[in-house]
């Protein structure tokens, strides 16, 4: 796994990034105040380009207390405001979700 950090002082961020096939993905991209997940530039990353896999991960992540994203976004861009993640239930259902992401996609991969 790798970081990917990009943009001005202004607009930071930073990404967990999973390389493979020759492609980078991530589930999640931290700024200073949210953190966002990337299901539009996921619908065109295989294993996430299946809407079940997509709609998955929004369950899960909706899993944490707090957290509501509407199916309605699963092709949008929707965050997590980072005073959540602050709370150790949230932050625990974000981190198995990322697990979840990551086993998915090495799994597609094989």
């Amino acid at each position: 796994m790798e970081l990917l950090a990009g943009a001005t002082s202004a607009n930071a961020s930073c990404a967990p990034i999973i390389k493979v096939g020759g492609q980078s993905l991530y589930a999640i991209r931290f700024y200073a105040k949210s953190a966002e997940i990337p299901f539009g530039l996921l619908r065109s990353r295989k294993p996430f380009n299946d809407p079940a896999l997509r709609e998955e991960l929004r369950q899960r992540l909706n899993d944490a207390p707090g957290v509501d994203m509407p199916v309605a976004k699963l092709e949008l861009y929707p965050s997590i405001k980072n005073s959540q993640l602050a709370s150790v239930a949230v932050f625990d259902v974000v981190v198995a979700a990322l697990d979840w992401f990551r086993a998915a996609v090495t799994a597609s991969a094989e």
